[in-house]
């Protein structure tokens, strides 16, 4: 029999955004991975930050967050991780604007709202690709 999984991710409109989007280092200042999504298990009631690095994802709960400023969360608990480089961090920011591209274009054939052009070197604002505010 399978195990019932009650997990749900959360973005956010913007990345980077307040938390997705941005560099994870642990308290010696090294750097984890990037904030890939906010997971909430809804069994525990317990939200997790999900950290993706070089070859990885970690789930880090979210009141190990020791500070939160605009290029880094601070995490106050010591992982067992392979530091993630400068280009890992860009790859997965990348990889985070094509999912909210996606969802925006399933969002725009799900309901016939149409957006404009996108540029990926910029943050994305969903919000603003269907002219919401």
């Amino acid at each position: 029999m399978m195990k019932e999984v009650r997990v749900v991710k959360l973005l956010e409109f913007n990345i980077p955004g307040v938390l997705v989007g941005k560099e994870v280092i642990d308290k010696n200042s090294a750097r984890v991975g990037v904030c890939m999504g906010i997971l909430l298990d809804l069994k525990t009631k317990v939200f997790y930050l999900l950290v993706g690095g070089k070859d990885y994802m970690l789930k880090v709960p979210v009141d190990a967050i020791a500070d939160i400023n605009d290029k880094f969360i601070r995490i106050d608990i010591n992982v067992a991780y392979e530091g993630a480089s400068s280009k890992d961090v860009d790859r997965i920011i990348k990889l985070l604007q094509l999912e909210v591209l996606l969802l925006s274009r399933i969002f725009s054939l799900s309901t016939n709202k149409r957006f404009g052009k996108i540029s990926l070197s910029e943050p994305i604002d969903i919000a603003r690709l269907f002219n919401l505010i």
